[in-house]
């Protein structure tokens, strides 16, 4: 009886040690920091693909996403800089019109993530988010 109650506890702590693993081993590195406009916290989104558009970078373990006044963000990018990260830490900022960071966004307010296309095609990929709080998604 005593052995096997140890034998099951024994799997059961190799299934969570394995699970943690796979868990750290899906999250990524990068930081996402998002910089927002101070007027346009609602929904923003980030068009992929645009040809002649500035490409997005990551730079030192950061991928610094600088949403425009108008609030779309054409890139030459593909669609794969956000989907490769896999689980990711991210930021929001307010920014003022110079750029310059401003306040911090409540994590609470930031909303998932969501990626869209038209007729299932990469090259017209969007990428929506919410920084306003007031819903998960902005499709």
């Amino acid at each position: 009886m005593k052995k096997g109650i140890f034998i099951g506890i024994g799997i059961v702590l190799l299934l969570m040690a394995g699970l943690f693993s796979w868990l750290y081993e899906g999250k990524s590195d990068v930081q996402v920091t998002y910089l927002v406009p101070d007027d346009q916290t609602g929904c923003m989104s980030i068009h992929f693909n645009q040809a002649d558009k500035e490409a997005l970078v990551i730079v030192n373990d950061e991928l610094i996403i600088e949403f425009p006044e108008r609030g779309g963000l054409p890139t030459s990018s593909s669609a794969d800089i956000i989907l490769d990260l896999g689980w990711h830490s991210q930021k929001a900022f307010l920014i003022d019109d110079k750029g310059e960071r401003i306040g911090e966004i409540d994590s609470g307010k930031i909303g998932e993530g969501s990626m869209s296309s038209t007729g299932f095609s990469s090259e017209n990929a969007r990428y929506s988010k919410s920084f306003d709080g007031r819903s998960s998604s902005c499709d």
